[in-house]
């Protein structure tokens, strides 16, 4: 976020890294696609994150091995950023019903996240496709099943130190009619006021652009020698705050580098 309101350059430059790093992975030799990745986290939750995020980002027939040391503890198949099947050496791969496979495989990756001990991933091409259609399972399936949330983005994390850290905070959403105040009273008036104008721009530029809609927008509007007004929006919701100036700029400066 910049003061002149403009795209986020961290975001293009996250998006341009991912789509860099798939090409790579695309491109890479199948032979050294077996080397060994980092060790797995050591929480249930963060392996959990870690397994999720290894399939989403898998997009050719691949087999990703679970291992403990030198022993396989658990195989997944995937293909197209979906999750095809688990095998784990006491128990082969389930015959489960079409319907019920996402809450299938979300007990089989439980499972493993819960394993004692170090866990690493490797992965290699799946060599012997079947050549007929198989069911398969998106992560966002297996995250329901999970009742996981879906990752924080930028905005959300943004939001939830603004929300620590401000005086008073208006925060709207293409989910919520009305937007919701928090904070010193005083401010409300104040706050509904910068909303609307921002809002009201913000729509302007975006009937006007060329391009189409800018998703990440925000500026600082500064109020004497210690406050200021953060205003912020993220496809359809954003929010306005008051913060300490070196607070906002300090909030603004994170947000960028994390993206």
């Amino acid at each position: 976020m910049r003061a002149a309101g403009n795209e986020v350059p961290q975001a293009k430059h996250d998006a341009a890294t991912r789509k860099s790093a798939l090409l790579a992975r695309l491109a890479g030799n199948p032979h050294q696609l077996a080397a060994a990745r980092a060790a797995l986290p050591r929480t249930p939750e963060a392996r959990l994150e870690a397994l999720l995020d290894e399939i989403d980002e898998t997009v050719l027939p691949r087999v990703l091995h679970v291992m403990s040391g030198s022993r396989e503890t658990a195989r997944l198949i995937v293909s197209h950023r979906r999750l095809i099947g688990i095998e784990t050496q006491d128990r082969p791969k389930p015959k489960a019903d079409p319907d019920a496979l996402a809450q299938v495989f979300a007990a089989g990756l439980a499972q493993i996240a819960q394993w004692r001990g170090e866990l690493s991933l490797s992965v290699s091409p799946r060599t012997a496709p079947p050549g007929r259609a198989e069911r398969a399972c998106s992560v966002a399936a297996i995250r329901q099943a999970l009742a996981l949330p879906p990752p924080e983005n930028a905005c959300d994390r943004l939001q939830r130190l603004v929300e620590a850290e401000a005086v008073a905070r208006l925060h709207w959403s293409g989910t919520s009619p009305q937007a919701q105040f928090s904070g010193t009273q005083a401010w409300r008036a104040t706050l509904q006021t910068i909303a609307a104008n921002y809002l009201k721009l913000q729509s302007q530029t975006r009937a006007n652009a060329r391009t189409g809609p800018l998703r990440a927008e925000g500026l600082l509007i500064p109020i004497g020698t210690d406050l200021g007004i953060v205003v912020a929006s993220f496809d359809r919701q954003g929010f306005a705050a008051v913060l300490s100036r070196q607070t906002g700029l300090d909030l603004i400066a994170a947000w960028q580098s994390r993206g």
